[in-house]
């Protein structure tokens, strides 16, 4: 029985590694452009476990950077409003809502104001590619 349960806290601990290693690649990914972002939170976060809800606080952020990225020079109506409402959560310093991109950050460690910088960034640079196309 006392093996038993020996065995199965073994493999939850691996879980849990193995979830937020997954975690840590996901986050690094998005902040890939900023090499020292990337550096500075595989650092922090590389040897702590992530609990469910900081888990599903990374799914949350994860995702709404991704529609923010995804969908910042759409056309179609229904893509617009993906990108309009990732924007609008991204802008606004709620932390009154559990799952606002402010509480989102500060759970996982993430500054905010850095964040949306960096998003800000991302996106002038782009606008500057598509009207700028570098020469094939």
């Amino acid at each position: 029985m006392k093996r038993q349960r020996t065995k199965e806290t073994r493999n939850n601990a691996r879980e849990l590694r193995r979830s937020a290693t997954a975690i840590d690649e996901k986050i690094v990914e998005l902040l890939e452009p900023d090499v020292l972002a990337a550096e500075e939170y595989q650092r922090i976060h590389r040897r702590r476990a992530l609990s469910s809800e900081q888990d599903l606080m990374a799914a949350i952020l994860e995702q709404g950077i991704a529609d923010y990225r995804r969908y910042v020079f759409a056309q179609d109506k229904k893509s617009r409003k993906l990108f309009i409402d990732a924007e609008a959560w991204i802008s606004v310093d709620d932390h009154d809502w559990i799952f606002s991109f402010a509480n989102c950050c500060d759970v996982l460690g993430i500054d905010p104001s850095y964040l949306r910088r960096g998003l800000a960034l991302w996106q002038q640079s782009r606008a500057i590619e598509k009207v700028f196309p570098k020469a094939a």
